[in-house]
């Protein structure tokens, strides 16, 4: 019985899938001493990244990795726990820009430290060839 050319893709696409909820799981575990989820992790890198300028709520929301995700929300979560601030432009009334507190800056760097030390840990486990193959392979995806 011959095999489907495309059961092959469509496997690659599950394992895509599994390997992706795997490591934000990973991820998850890693940020939660740091009382952080992982959108609110990537909002405060966004933030720490466009450091010294504030930064607007909708430009949060085209940098989030999850796009699905409400920045709005997050933001205040942020605010909340006085890791960021928010601000109405002086210009526009209707704009808010959101900057990062020296906490904030502490909290994301310490958990970035972190979070990539075992990250390479976890990816050791691939060579570097296999790592540039992979990248290639998932922005060939993705673009």
């Amino acid at each position: 019985m011959p095999t489907n050319p495309l059961d092959e893709h469509i496997q690659a696409g599950i394992n895509i899938q599994v390997s992706s909820s795997i490591l934000l799981n990973f991820v998850s575990v890693i940020l939660k001493p740091y009382k952080l989820t992982f959108q609110q992790y990537n909002v405060l890198r966004i933030l720490r990244d466009g450091t010294p300028n504030p930064v607007s709520v909708k430009e949060i929301s085209s940098k989030m990795i999850d796009r699905n995700s409400n920045a709005s929300r997050l933001v205040d979560k942020l605010v909340e726990k006085k890791l960021a601030l928010r601000n109405a432009s002086p210009v526009d009334k209707r704009i808010t820009h959101i900057s990062i507190t020296e906490k904030g800056v502490d909290l994301v760097n310490n958990a970035t430290l972190e979070l990539e030390t075992k990250f390479l840990e976890r990816m050791s486990l691939i060579s570097k060839d296999e790592v540039k193959i992979l990248n290639a392979l998932l922005e060939k995806l993705t673009n």
